[in-house]
C-alpha cells in the first residue's frame, strides 16, 4: 500500500478492501487513530482490519467504549464517540503483546511508546463514496 497517495471508496466491499490492503503494514504495538464524521466508515474499517488478524466478533465500541479481542493479536478497539478515556486506567492494561490498538474518534494522541502510529481521515464524500486518506506518524 502507497501512503503518498488518497484510496477512494464506493461501496462497503470497496472500504473493506481498503482495509485489508492497510492491515498489511500493521504490527505488534501499533496505534491506529480512525478520524471521521459519523457513518463515514471508521467501524467499518475497523472491523476488515480485525478480520485480517482472525478477530471476526469485532462491534461498535460507542456504548462501552473500549473492547478487546484476542486473534492472531490482542486487537483493542476504541470509540470515543461520547466521551474521551483515562487511558492508565482503560487502556494500558489492555496492552499485553502482541497488541494492536484502533482508536475512533480520537480526543487526543497518546503515547504507549508504539513501534507505528497511522492516522486514518474517512471523508465521507457522497452517499456512498468515501476518501481515505492514510499517514504513518512514526
Amino acid at each position: 500500500m502507497d501512503l503518498t497517495k488518497k484510496y477512494f471508496s464506493k461501496s462497503e466491499e470497496e472500504t473493506k478492501q481498503i482495509a485489508f490492503s492497510f492491515s498489511g503494514l500493521l504490527t505488534s504495538e501499533t496505534v491506529v487513530y480512525l478520524i471521521g464524521e459519523v457513518g463515514s466508515g471508521k467501524t467499518t474499517f475497523a472491523k476488515s482490519v480485525g478480520k485480517n488478524f482472525g478477530i471476526t466478533d469485532l462491534v461498535s465500541s460507542s456504548y462501552s467504549q473500549v473492547s478487546s479481542y484476542k486473534g492472531k493479536i490482542n486487537l483493542i478497539h476504541c470509540d470515543f464517540y461520547r466521551r474521551s478515556c483515562d487511558a492508565a486506567t482503560e487502556i494500558e492494561p489492555l496492552l499485553q503483546k502482541p497488541w494492536l490498538l484502533i482508536m475512533e474518534w480520537p480526543k487526543e494522541r497518546l503515547i504507549y511508546n508504539e513501534k507505528k502510529t497511522f492516522f486514518v481521515n474517512i471523508l465521507k464524500i457522497g452517499k456512498n463514496t468515501r476518501e481515505f486518506v492514510i499517514e504513518r506518524i512514526n
